[in-house]
Parts: structure tokens; C-alpha cells; sequence
């Protein structure tokens, strides 16, 4: 395949799951989820989150899937902090680099009280082109699948007015990773 086709292939697939997006979305509930997201990693933040294109350890899973393919090493992470006293979060994360150029991790993220809580659990692969038979060095895509889940309004303090319920809902992240050379690596996540 030569680079116009990959271009086009890659600029077309961006499009489609841009503005198509919204028909995949649905609110079951109507309760909606706030899935506040604190930034966990310190490379990752170090980085101000300008992370996908070099997410190739414990973060994987959750920063760009499609670099679970290009880690090298098992690698795993935790992190516990407590946000202004108050809210504490939990973040676990895991990578196995199975076969060459494949690659799977998983992570879980969470945080709150009785007050109001949020859990993420999420799972990525990643694969390299050439083990899908395109003939193009170090281009990975990933899949990762979550689950996120919320409730809020169990404290007896709010009285009869206070809002009480729980949301769920499911997620999908498409990542692609090319490193051209040692020293450059491009990445979209959707």
C-alpha cells in the first residue's frame, strides 16, 4: 500500500468515526456521568497529556492502544492520590507484550465516596500492520473497550432534595501509531 492510499485510508476512517460518532451514542439512563479525569500517569502528565504517540508502557491501554503492539516489556503501574482532601483516586494499570508486534493491556480507574464515585475498567489490544498483512513497518492500530460507571447521592447530610441515582455506559477507543523513524512517532486516538 503506498503512502496516498494510507493517507487516504487514515483520513477517511478519522472522518467517519468523527462525524459518526454521534449516532453511537446513547443515553440509557438519562442520568448523566460526569467521568472526571484527573490526568494519572506521571509520565503522561509530565507531558501535559500530549501522550498517545509515545504511549508505549504501562499507560498503553489507556492513552493509545495501537502502542500496546510496539512495547517491548511488561510493564505496570498504580497510583493512589487524594485530590483536596477529599476525593481519592485509585489508578491500576497493566501491559504484556504477547507475540511480536501484539499487544494487550488493561487498567481501572477508581475514585470518589459514598457522596459520589466513578469507576473505569478498561482492556486494549494492539497489533502491528504486518501481522495484518500490510506491508508497512511500524504501524500499529488498537482497539480498547471500557466500561464506565458512576453514582452519586448517597449522603444522608443532603436531605429529601438531594438528587440520587447511578449511569453506565460503555466506550471504544481506535488508536494508530506510525514511527517512521527512532526519533518520530505520529498518533490519532478516536
Amino acid at each position: 500500500m503506498n503512502t496516498k492510499k494510507l493517507i487516504s485510508v487514515l483520513l477517511i476512517a478519522f472522518l467517519v468515526l468523527t462525524f459518526g460518532s454521534s449516532a453511537l451514542t446513547q443515553d440509557l439512563s438519562g442520568i448523566p456521568g460526569a467521568f472526571v479525569d484527573v490526568g494519572l500517569g506521571l509520565r503522561p502528565m509530565g507531558m501535559g497529556g500530549a501522550y498517545s504517540a509515545l504511549a508505549t508502557d504501562e499507560h498503553a491501554a489507556r492513552w493509545n492502544p495501537a502502542a500496546l503492539s510496539a512495547t517491548k516489556d511488561p510493564s505496570s503501574g498504580f497510583a493512589w492520590t487524594n485530590q483536596f482532601a477529599e476525593d481519592t483516586y485509585n489508578y491500576i494499570s497493566l501491559t504484556y507484550p504477547g507475540l511480536t508486534e501484539v499487544g494487550l493491556g488493561v487498567y481501572g480507574i477508581a475514585n470518589g465516596d459514598d457522596v459520589y464515585s466513578e469507576l473505569t475498567v478498561g482492556i486494549g489490544a494492539g497489533i502491528g500492520a504486518r501481522k495484518m498483512f500490510i506491508p508497512v513497518d511500524n504501524l500499529h492500530f488498537g482497539l480498547a473497550f471500557k466500561y464506565l460507571s458512576t453514582s452519586f447521592g448517597n449522603d444522608e447530610d443532603g436531605g429529601e432534595e438531594r438528587t440520587i441515582g447511578s449511569s453506565a455506559g460503555y466506550g471504544l477507543d481506535i488508536g494508530i501509531l506510525y514511527q517512521p523513524t527512532n526519533q518520530i512517532s505520529l498518533a490519532v486516538v478516536m
